[in-house]
């Protein structure tokens, strides 16, 4: 799971820090292009320089990102993880946020553990997650790109799993499943988690974890990577970008191929929240409608498919008290109402407007017993295939 941001420095350069290589064949430099890539937004970042294609009949290199703050003893278990997997070559990409433990040795001594990993350790200042990873990616020379967050685990098969599915060169991203475990990885939870899930035409109702995706690296170059602009609801961007502007379909698959470990360790969950997750969902839906306009692949259907997401959020807010998102939540919708155009949304839209906070108290009471209802069905049906 990522770590809590620092989201003071929000919007600077993701630039890459010292750079410490270990291992064979790295190159030496490693360049950012200050110019934002085609359709990407402005917050994300991309590689100057493609990586050399692999000679015909040798494996593609595939790059694993890793940010990391301060989790040092967690970081052990993900670098370990990786060592175990069944595909070669790999290259580890260690992106150091600031940490003040003993990070850089745990990865030092890994490198010299695994002679056959590239490694890399960038040392940076602290920006947050997402500008780890867009530097890790920067940093990367890999074909291929894999994100793993340093308190979590891969299964053995995992890259080899998704390489598979790629090797179709028609497929540009393939996503599998993760499953909820506890800090040793060997007690796995039915609950907790949703499905990894793909929705073409209206896009948002797109999900997946960011543990769980392997992606064709000029895919990310084309679309940028991870908006650190962004102060809330960068994940949600960044997979909602993906899916409208590919270009062909992902693909979805049921395997398992990472583990999220539960832990107290100063996990961004720790902190969720109803109004957390509200304003996640307004600031990922506002920032990707910003891109899809921008870009001219905003459609009716997206607009449809935003509606019901957004008014869940604004619940999620106003039952909170906060005035500013539900406004920026009604702002919104007058964006996607030029485009799905109707008397049930904006109907909701203008009694929102004038709801008072207990109103919102009510519908989310009403709301959260229904998700309950489903999540306790969902749960159910999981326990029972196991």
């Amino acid at each position: 799971m990522p770590y809590p941001h620092n989201r003071g420095d929000r919007g600077q350069d993701a630039g890459v820090g010292t750079c410490h290589r270990h291992g064979p064949g790295v190159a030496d430099a490693t360049r950012t292009n200050p110019a934002a890539a085609v359709g990407s937004p402005p917050g994300a970042h991309h590689v100057t320089e493609r990586p050399a294609p692999s000679r015909p009949g040798e494996p593609a290199l595939v790059s694993i990102i890793i940010p990391s703050y301060n989790r040092a003893r967690l970081l052990i278990d993900a670098l370990e993880s990786i060592a175990r997997a069944s595909w070669r070559p790999l290259e580890v990409v260690v992106a150091d946020d600031g940490s003040s433990d003993d990070t850089r040795q745990v990865v030092g001594d890994f490198a010299s553990q695994h002679p056959d990993l590239r490694v890399q350790f960038l040392e940076r200042p602290h920006e947050g997650a997402n500008s780890a990873r867009n530097a890790g990616f920067t940093a990367s020379t890999g074909a291929f790109v894999f994100f793993l967050d340093s308190d979590d685990l891969i299964e053995p098969d995992a890259i080899t799993t998704l390489m598979e599915v790629l090797d179709d060169p028609a497929i540009p991203y393939c996503v599998a499943q993760m499953v909820e475990t506890d800090l040793s990885g060997t007690q796995r939870y039915a609950e907790g988690f949703a499905s990894s899930k793909l929705s073409y035409e209206g896009v948002v109702g797109s999900r997946w974890a960011t543990i769980v995706a392997l992606y064709r690296r000029d895919l990310l170059d084309r679309l940028g990577a991870f908006d650190a602009s962004l102060e809330w609801g960068e994940d949600k961007e960044f997979l909602w970008r993906i899916v409208a502007g590919a270009g062909a379909p992902g693909k979805v698959i049921d395997d398992v191929v990472a583990l999220r470990r539960n832990h107290h360790w100063g996990q961004l969950t720790d902190d969720f929240s109803p109004s957390f997750m509200g304003r996640h969902t307004i600031a990922a839906l506002d920032a990707f409608v910003a891109w899809a306009l921008r870009t001219e692949r905003m459609t009716p259907a997206i607009a449809r498919a935003a509606y019901p997401k957004l008014w869940i959020a604004t619940a999620r807010v106003g039952a909170a008290g906060e005035r500013a998102w539900v406004e920026r939540a009604i702002t919104l919708a007058d964006t996607l109402e030029e485009y799905a155009p109707g008397g049930a949304n904006h109907a909701m839209k203008t009694a929102i407007a004038a709801m008072p906070r207990v109103g919102f108290s009510a519908i989310f009471a009403a709301m959260n017993l229904a998700r309950r209802a489903l999540h306790a069905v969902r749960n159910t049906r999981r326990r029972l295939a196991r």
